[in-house]
């Protein structure tokens, strides 16, 4: 499927970064909602980081609810959404184009609403989401957005046309080693640590563990989670971490010895083995950079959150109080 996306949109890819470039926007401006929101977070490392433009996340009630319109022009302004059905976003991204900005919807369904009021539409063209909770239109926004900033940088696509490949090994190795793993009994609190690129995907992963498995889950940055919220850590409590082989891992490797001091199970998931190697569970991924590790990770998370839900006899096709669309206004 995401070998499929890198290279069937690869055409589409490059014009759709041609059109940005021409354009030169100053700044970006990301709307998105639930899943879609953890991805936005993502695209706003990669513009930051790779494009070198300012990347912030819309309130989309701005929008919506209070009808209000700042002042976008010269913006890129990206709407992310699974259906593009979300009245808030559609309004916060057509709110967006009429006020100068260049809007780009990044869907699974190219006749949605959001898709229809965008100036451009980059389609994940994944299929149906079958899951109730969303899993692999999350990881093809992932990949869409590093296709999307890699053509507007002008970077070799190469790497990411081999994710698919990553993510298959990624399976692999989680079927191996999570198999039957619950995180403990229903009441005891999870905590996923990431950092950089890796935030997003902690986040992420803790929405699939709330979702799917009926956890107290939360998900932090490594630097966030030492300045306080470590404190709440007890022995036996179960941490994840989630993070690559980069500028990030010092802190990461210094958040997992904090845990392990305060008596934490940890559960690591990672292309670099200094993380790996002190951990109660480590699942190893590959990757051919930093950013595009977080894929392979979140699919190690989905499927931890599935082995944990079930471990603990509940239905992964049917998580209380979810539903397949939310319309939030």
């Amino acid at each position: 499927m995401l070998t499929r996306l890198a290279e069937g949109a690869a055409p589409l890819v490059a014009e759709l970064g041609r059109a940005i470039a021409r354009r030169r926007p100053r700044f970006a401006v990301l709307a998105a909602r639930g899943s879609s929101d953890h991805a936005a977070i993502f695209g706003k490392y990669l513009l930051e980081t790779q494009a070198g433009l300012v990347a912030s996340l819309a309130a989309p009630s701005v929008y919506s609810v209070y009808e209000r319109s700042p002042d976008v022009r010269d913006a890129l302004a990206i709407g992310i959404s699974q259906s593009g059905q979300s009245p808030d976003i559609v309004s916060a991204i057509d709110g967006a184009r009429r006020g100068g900005a260049l809007a780009l919807a990044v869907t699974n369904d190219e006749a949605s609403p959001l898709a229809r009021v965008a100036d451009l539409v980059l389609p994940l063209g994944v299929g149906p989401e079958r899951s109730i909770a969303a899993t692999k239109t999350f990881t093809a926004e992932l990949l869409a957005l590093s296709l999307l900033v890699g053509a507007v940088t002008g970077a070799d696509p190469g790497p990411a046309r081999r994710v698919g490949e990553h993510v298959a090994h990624a399976l692999d190795a989680a079927e191996r080693t999570l198999a039957g793993l619950s995180l403990g009994d229903a009441a005891s609190p999870v905590v996923v640590v990431g950092r950089g690129y890796s935030f997003p995907i902690a986040l992420e992963i803790a929405l699939k563990l709330r979702e799917v498995g009926v956890r107290n889950a939360q998900g932090f940055s490594a630097a966030d989670l030492l300045h306080g919220h470590i404190a709440a850590v007890h022995a036996g409590t179960a941490a994840i971490l989630a993070g690559a082989a980069g500028p990030t891992l010092p802190s990461l490797l210094d958040c997992a010895a904090a845990l392990r001091t305060r008596g934490a199970r940890t559960v690591v998931m990672s292309d670099a083995p200094e993380l790996r190697q002190s951990a109660d569970v480590a699942v190893p991924v590959q990757a051919a950079t930093e950013s595009l590790a977080a894929i392979p990770i979140a699919v190690v998370g989905q499927w931890l959150a599935l082995q944990d839900a079930v471990a603990r006899g509940l239905d992964p096709d049917r998580p209380p109080g979810l539903v397949k669309i939310v319309r939030t206004v």
